[in-house]
Formats: structure tokens, C-alpha cells, sequence
């Protein structure tokens, strides 16, 4: 464990700012610049996988599928597999469409916030999932929590070109 934290998807964000910060402290190459050049190469691999585990950990779709990965699961629909959820592929396709039809701000902002209250929906289940030791149900939700960020990307992108015309076309 590179940050020294317990293994769990319920991670408080400040209790990983402090645990990266302080290991980061503790292996900066900085801190080995005048050491042999073995102590400095191992400072270096040390700052770059503490930079690596965070990144992980700081993001919540990162941190469940490593969990996932700890537990010898894998997600559905990773390693170029075919995803097999109907739903989840009709939900992902109408709010697709829903993004090509919008034609103001408003429109989007609607999918938008359908999007967030989902994704704050998948993450809570996440945590209900890890807490229960149901890492199949876990990696489902993963699945999901991954089309519905690449929708929200979408989103903003949409809103974006849309806020871009608006400003040309005054």
C-alpha cells in the first residue's frame, strides 16, 4: 500500500490528500538530489507510483476498479469485451439523443443534471456494493458509472459548442 490507507471505496477525500502529501514528502527526489545515484533512481520510482496510486484514489470510478482488481474481478465491457446490459446501453443511447436534439443551454443543463443525480446515485450503490462484499454488483455499477461520466463529458462538450455558436452568431 504506496499512501498507507485502508482498502475501501468510502475514502475521505482529506484523509488522501494527507496520506499522498505526506508520502510524497518523504520520497520528493528533491529530498535525494545529493544521494548516490541507486538512492535517487528509487526516490524516483517511489515519487512516480505514490503519484500513480493517488491519481487512482483520487478518482472514484479509479479507486472501485482497483478494489475490483484487488478482489480478482474485472468490470464487464473492459478489454474490448461486449457489454451485455440492454438497459444500460438504451439509457445511454436516449440521453445520447437527447444531447444531439438539444438545441439551447437549457436542454443540455436537463441532461446535465439527469447525469449528476445518476452518477451521485451509481456512487452511493458503489458504496453499498464495496460495504457488502458484493463485488459483482460492484462491477456492474462500475460499468455504468463509466457510461454515464462519458456521458456527462458529452454534456459539457455540447454545451460548450452550443455557448460557442451563441457568442458567434451575436
Amino acid at each position: 500500500m504506496r499512501l498507507a490507507l485502508p482498502r475501501s471505496f468510502a475514502l475521505d477525500g482529506a484523509l488522501l490528500e494527507k496520506a499522498y502529501f505526506a508520502a510524497q514528502r518523504q520520497f520528493h527526489p528533491d529530498r535525494f538530489a545529493t544521494r548516490p545515484a541507486p538512492e535517487r533512481l528509487e526516490a524516483l520510482q517511489q515519487a512516480t507510483a505514490i503519484n500513480e496510486a493517488y491519481e487512482v484514489l483520487k478518482s472514484l470510478r479509479g479507486r472501485a476498479e482497483h478494489l475490483l482488481a484487488l478482489a480478482g474481478h474485472t468490470v464487464p465491457g473492459g478489454n474490448g469485451t461486449t457489454v451485455s446490459d440492454p438497459a444500460l446501453l438504451m439509457e445511454a443511447l436516449e440521453w445520447r439523443e437527447a444531447l444531439a436534439d438539444a438545441e439551447d443551454a437549457a436542454a443540455v443543463d436537463l441532461v446535465r443534471t439527469e447525469a449528476r443525480e445518476r452518477i451521485d446515485g451509481l456512487v452511493k450503490d458503489l458504496g453499498s456494493a464495496f460495504d457488502a462484499g458484493d463485488h459483482r454488483r460492484a462491477a456492474a455499477l462500475v460499468l455504468s458509472l463509466t457510461y454515464i461520466e462519458k456521458l456527462a463529458d458529452e454534456a459539457r462538450r455540447r454545451a460548450a459548442t452550443l455557448a460557442q455558436a451563441k457568442r458567434a452568431a451575436s
